[in-house]
C-alpha cells in the first residue's frame, strides 16, 4: 500500500511542478489575443491524456485475455509495458525535433 500512495505523492508533485511551467509557456507562446483560449487547449489536453491513459489501461491483458492494439497483440505484461517504452520513444523524437522551433518561438530565451 505504501508504494501506491508513494506513487501518488509523486505523480502528484510532478503534476504540480509541469502544470505552471506548461501554462507559462502557453502565454509566452500564444499571440496575446489567443491566450486565454490556448490556455483552455492546455487543459483540454489534460484531459485527453487522462481519457488515453484510461483507454490504454483497458488493453491490461486479465485472466490470460489477448488485446490489440492497431494490431499489435497484447498478451503479456511484457507486451502492455512496451506500448509505454514506445510512446515515450516516440513523443521524445517529436519533442526534439520541434525544441528547435520552440526556441525560436519564444525568441531565443532559455
Amino acid at each position: 500500500m505504501f508504494w501506491l500512495i508513494g506513487m501518488y505523492i509523486l505523480h502528484t508533485f510532478g503534476e504540480l511542478c509541469l502544470s505552471p511551467i506548461g501554462l507559462s509557456m502557453v502565454a509566452r507562446l500564444a499571440p496575446a489575443r489567443l491566450a486565454s483560449l490556448l490556455m483552455g487547449v492546455w487543459f483540454l489536453a489534460n484531459a485527453m491524456a487522462n481519457d488515453f491513459a484510461g483507454m490504454l489501461s483497458k488493453l491490461f491483458p486479465e485472466d490470460g485475455n489477448v488485446t490489440n492494439l492497431l494490431g499489435y497483440q497484447i498478451d503479456s505484461l511484457y507486451a502492455f509495458f512496451m506500448i509505454f517504452v514506445v510512446f515515450a520513444g516516440v513523443a521524445s523524437v517529436v519533442l526534439f525535433f520541434t525544441s528547435r522551433k520552440l526556441l525560436k518561438m519564444m525568441h531565443g530565451l532559455k
